[in-house]
C-alpha cells in the first residue's frame, strides 16, 4: 500500500490538483502496481506496452472514481488499479476478432453466385416454388402474396374479410405450414 491511508489518499485526490498530482505520480512510480500488471498482462499473451498502457488507464479511472460522491475505497489503491487492469484487459480481449491467415481458409466448398450453372439451378429452384405456391388455394395465396408484401394483418384482416387481426394471422401460419409440407414433399 502507498504510504497514507486508504481514505487519505482519496481525500488527497478531492484536495485539487496538487493532491491529485502527488497521488497520480505515487501511483505511476509504484513499482508493485507496474510488476503485478506486467505479470499479468504477459501471462495473458500481451506486451510489455500493453502492461503500461493498463496502467495509464487504470490509474487514470482510479483518479476519476476518488472524485464521485459516493466513491470510498475500501481496500489498497494498488490491488483496485490491479482489478481495473484485469477487467480492461479482458474486455480488450474480447473485442480482438481472431485473425486467420489467407492460406488456412478453406476456398473448396465456395459457391459462385454469378456462374451459370448456379444461375439457371437458382432460376429452376425460384420456377418449382413458384409453381408450388400457385397450389395452394386461393385465399392462402392472398394472405401470404400480402404479407410478402409487408401488409400489416389489421389490413390483411378488413381485406380478406376476417373477424380479426389474430385470424389472420392463424391464417398466416396456417397457410405457411401448408407451404412447408409442399416444399418438403417436392424436395426443393
Amino acid at each position: 500500500m502507498l504510504n497514507n491511508s486508504i481514505q487519505d489518499i482519496v481525500k488527497q485526490v478531492r484536495s485539487g490538483k496538487e493532491g491529485r498530482d502527488e497521488v497520480i505520480k505515487m501511483l505511476y512510480l509504484n513499482e508493485k502496481l507496474r510488476s503485478l500488471a506486467s505479470q499479468y498482462v504477459l501471462r495473458n499473451k500481451g506486451s510489455k506496452t500493453d502492461a503500461e498502457d493498463l496502467v495509464t488507464e487504470g490509474v487514470i479511472s482510479f483518479i476519476t472514481q476518488c472524485y464521485r460522491k459516493e466513491f470510498s475505497l475500501s481496500t489498497d489503491p494498488v490491488n483496485y488499479i490491479l482489478a481495473i487492469i484485469r477487467n480492461e484487459w479482458v474486455r480488450s480481449k474480447k473485442k480482438e476478432k481472431p485473425t486467420v491467415e489467407l492460406d488456412q481458409i478453406d476456398r473448396s466448398n465456395k459457391v459462385n453466385y454469378h456462374h451459370p450453372e448456379y444461375l439457371m439451378i437458382d432460376a429452376e429452384r425460384r420456377n418449382k416454388f413458384r409453381s408450388l405456391i400457385k397450389r395452394l388455394d386461393l385465399k392462402c395465396f392472398k394472405v401470404l402474396e400480402m404479407w410478402s408484401r409487408d401488409i400489416r394483418m389489421r389490413q390483411i384482416a378488413v381485406s380478406m374479410n376476417y373477424k380479426s387481426e389474430g385470424m389472420a394471422r392463424k391464417k398466416k401460419h396456417e397457410c405457411m405450414q401448408k407451404l412447408a409440407t409442399l416444399v418438403q414433399n417436392n424436395n426443393l
